[in-house]
C-alpha cells in the first residue's frame, strides 16, 4: 500500500501509529500495478484455495484482467491503496481473528473504531512522533530509547548504530568528518511504502530492493519542504522530552541514561572492536572529548523548539496550521482541548 509508518507504539491494550498517506505515488502506479497490488493485500484466499490457483495460474490471470477491464474496480483499487480506513481493516482484523481464536472467544476484538487526528506541520509531527514512541517510558514498561522494544524508538536507534558501524568503524575519523557524516542520517519513517513493481509470486520483497523512504516529501505536503531533522537531531528531541517528569504519566528515561547519540557510540566501538583488535573500553576514553564536540556541533534543533508542547501530546502545531485547518474543513474555528478556539 501507498503508506508510510512513520512511527508506531505496541501496548497491552492498544496501538499507535503515525501514518502518512500517499495518493500521489498510486497516481504514478500502471492499471496493471494497481490490480496486482490490491488483489495482493487482500486476496481471495478461499476461492484460490478450492481451485488451487497460484499468481501464475490461469485463473489469476482472468480475475486481474477482470479488474483490468472494470474502470469502477481500477478506481476503488487505487482509492483503497492509499485508504487509512482499508489499511486498519487489513491491520486488526488477522489481528481480531488471530487472539480471539488464542482465547477461545468470538465477537469484537477492539473496542471501538481508530481515531485519527490530522497533523498540520512539521512541529506537529515531531511531537505526535516523539509521544508515539515514548509511550513504553511513560507506561514504565522501558527507561530509554533503546529499551523501548515494543516502539519505533528503539527501531530508530538501531538504524543510526548501523550507521555507525557502517561509516565511523575506525578511531582515526576527525571530528569534522564524524559530524558531517552523522548529519547525513536522515530521520525516515521506520517502514515506507514499496514503490517497487510488485511482483505476485513473491511475497516478500528483498529490503534491497525498497524504494528510498519518502519522509522529505511528506514535510512537503505539511508545507515545509525546507526543514526535515537529521536522525540524531530527532532522537535527542525525544531523549531530553522523555527524561522530563511529566504530572501525568507515571515513567520517564532516567537520568543516567546516556543520549541516544553516546548510547549508539558505545555501542558501535563494541560491535567494532574485536575486529579492530581494540579495546572498546580504551577506544571510548579516545573518543570522550571528540563525541562531546561532535554532538555539541551536531545538534541544530533545540528539544525546547518542540518539548514542551509535546508534554500534552498535541498534533495539531502552531496557532497558523490551525487556522488554515480550520479554512480546509470550513469552519470557524478548530477546537483543539489545549488551546482556545482560533479563529478561521
Amino acid at each position: 500500500m501507498a503508506i508510510d509508518v512513520i512511527s508506531f507504539a505496541v501496548m497491552r491494550n492498544h496501538i499507535h501509529l503515525l501514518l502518512a498517506i500517499r495518493p500521489e505515488i498510486v497516481g504514478c502506479w500502471s492499471d496493471r500495478e494497481v490490480a496486482e497490488r490490491r488483489m495482493a493485500v487482500l486476496p481471495r484466499k478461499r476461492k484460490r484455495g478450492r481451485n488451487s490457483v497460484t499468481p501464475a495460474g490461469d485463473q489469476y490471470a482472468i480475475e486481474l484482467a477482470a479488474v483490468l477491464a472494470s474502470p469502477k474496480c481500477l478506481a476503488n483499487a487505487r482509492r483503497d491503496l492509499s485508504n487509512l480506513g482499508f489499511f486498519h481493516r487489513l491491520l486488526k482484523e488477522p489481528c481480531a481473528r488471530i487472539w480471539n481464536k488464542a482465547d477461545g472467544v468470538t465477537g469484537h476484538f477492539w473496542e471501538g473504531r481508530f481515531k485519527s487526528p490530522r497533523v498540520l506541520d512539521v512541529e506537529g509531527l515531531i511531537q505526535v512522533a516523539n509521544y508515539i514512541e515514548l509511550n513504553e517510558v511513560h507506561a514504565c514498561a522501558a527507561v530509554s530509547i533503546p529499551s523501548s522494544l515494543w516502539t519505533s524508538a528503539s527501531t530508530q536507534w538501531r538504524r543510526l548504530c548501523l550507521a555507525l558501524q557502517e561509516s565511523l568503524g575506525t578511531v582515526d575519523m576527525d571530528t569534522t568528518s564524524m559530524v558531517l557524516r552523522l548529519r547525513q542520517i536522515p530521520w525516515d519513517p521506520v517502514f515506507p511504502c514499496r514503490t517497487t513493481p510488485h511482483e505476485p509470486a513473491r511475497e516478500e520483497l528483498d529490503e534491497a530492493n525498497a524504494a528510498p523512504p519518502q519522509l522529505r516529501s511528506v514535510c512537503a505536503a505539511l508545507g515545509r519542504d525546507c526543514f526535515t531533522p537529521s536522525l540524531v537531531e530527532y532522537l535527542e528531541v525525544m531523549h531530553h522530552t522523555g527524561a522530563r517528569a511529566r504530572p501525568d504519566k507515571r515513567g520517564c528515561i532516567l537520568v543516567d541514561e546516556p543520549p541516544p547519540m553516546e548510547s549508539a557510540m558505545f555501542a558501535m566501538l563494541h560491535a567494532v572492536a574485536p575486529a579492530m583488535n581494540i579495546d572498546s573500553s580504551a577506544a571510548a576514553a579516545h573518543f570522550g572529548e571528540r563525541l562531546t564536540a561532535a554532538i555539541a556541533a551536531l545538534i541544530t534543533v533545540s528539544h525546547r523548539d518542540f518539548g514542551y508542547a509535546c508534554m500534552r501530546g498535541t498534533c495539531y502545531g502552531s496557532a497558523e496550521s490551525i487556522r488554515r485547518e480550520a479554512a480546509r474543513r470550513g469552519c470557524r474555528w478548530l477546537w483543539t482541548g489545549l488551546v482556545p478556539p482560533m479563529a478561521a
